[in-house]
């Protein structure tokens, strides 16, 4: 999507209704920063600050932040009107060309509390093997995700591009 900024992205919301969804979206999202490739990826977050409402991720990989294409994900919050127009979280790759964003999803209840985490993929990361990409595990909290990382994964393999897509695994051991 470009509204004039070159590839800047854009999510478009439609929100639902008995009869489908809305013929107009109801809300655009953007970074207002042209290559970005804001909505790249989206996902539901599930509920990351326990307020009973879903919540979004959106990822743009070639976000500049402090970075050349570092790349940024954000959270919106949801509530009775929809979808919070400003993030109440966001975060970024640190790193020239890490593509932070490139994928995102919900982690679930990683800590079986009542906060949706959420994952991003990162799949240039560089920390000792070029490209070797690493994952990024933010816990929710009653003001949405931490500002830092609860768990990260590297593949530690040279051009690996590990975090090229994530997606939450549920509860594998049954233990909540």
């Amino acid at each position: 999507y470009d509204d004039g900024l070159g590839g800047g992205g854009a999510v478009f919301v439609y929100n639902g209704s008995p009869s489908g969804p809305a013929a107009t979206p109801t809300l655009i999202l953007s970074t207002g920063q042209a290559g970005a490739e804001f909505g790249a990826s989206v996902a539901a977050a599930g509920d990351v600050n326990g307020d009973g409402y879903g919540d979004l991720i959106v990822g743009a990989p070639l976000y500049d932040d402090a970075f050349l294409n570092e790349g940024k994900a954000s959270v919106y919050l949801g509530s009775a009107n929809g979808l919070v127009p400003d993030p109440v979280w966001t975060a970024s790759g640190g790193q020239s060309d890490a593509w932070f964003g490139y994928s995102v999803c919900s982690a679930g209840r990683v800590t079986g509390g009542p906060f949706s985490g959420v994952i991003v993929g990162a799949p240039l990361y560089d920390n000792g093997e070029p490209n070797e990409g690493r994952v990024f595990v933010y816990q929710g909290s009653a003001a949405g995700p931490g500002a830092t990382a609860s768990w990260t994964f590297e593949s530690d393999q040279s051009f690996a591009e590990l975090g090229r897509a994530v997606s939450p695994a549920g509860d594998i051991i049954a233990d909540g």
